[in-house]
């Protein structure tokens, strides 16, 4: 298994496991290799963090119009997939555009416990005041979201008769 055992500046490395992280630049007058760390403006983390919002807020009024037509546990069980990768992600990549990366243990936890890590994360990092009123907003906000998806299921119910 030599073969894959390839160093970590060649090519093959730069390419194929990190596409978009490095640009390769030789001096031809030093003869010296060097890397230069850059990053795609399609890859910054703030540009994401609003699409994991909405994705959070679409699946919560789907949530809610599945509510309106009866119990599936399968649905269930992928809205609380959804929400928590959502969630997760989102704090993952904001803590990343704020320049407090968390350590991977506490990211992978973080799915599981997103409920009580998500408040606590935003208090953390933007202090009681702000973060515990953002995050009474977003739980306001996904009610009324899922409220809306209910009666808006109702309603299509209700006049398909």
């Amino acid at each position: 298994m030599a073969f894959l055992n390839f160093p970590r500046q060649s090519w093959m490395y730069n390419s194929f496991l990190k596409p978009a992280t490095f640009v390769f630049s030789s001096s031809v007058v030093s003869g010296q290799t060097s890397y230069k760390t850059h990053e795609a403006s399609m890859t910054q983390p703030r540009n994401y963090r609003w699409l994991l919002v909405v994705q959070l807020y679409l699946v919560t009024a789907f949530w809610g119009a599945v509510q309106a037509g009866g119990e599936c546990i399968v649905l269930e069980w992928l809205v609380t997939a959804f929400r928590a990768s959502a969630v997760s992600l989102w704090v993952v990549l904001d803590a990343r555009a704020t320049g407090r990366p968390m350590v991977r243990i506490v990211q992978e936890l973080h799915v599981f416990f997103w409920m009580f890590a998500a408040p606590i994360y935003l208090i953390r990092t933007r202090g009681f005041r702000r973060g515990f009123s953002l995050a009474f907003a977003h739980v306001i906000g996904m009610v009324c979201v899922n409220q809306a998806g209910f009666y808006a299921m109702i309603y299509a119910g209700w006049s398909a008769f």
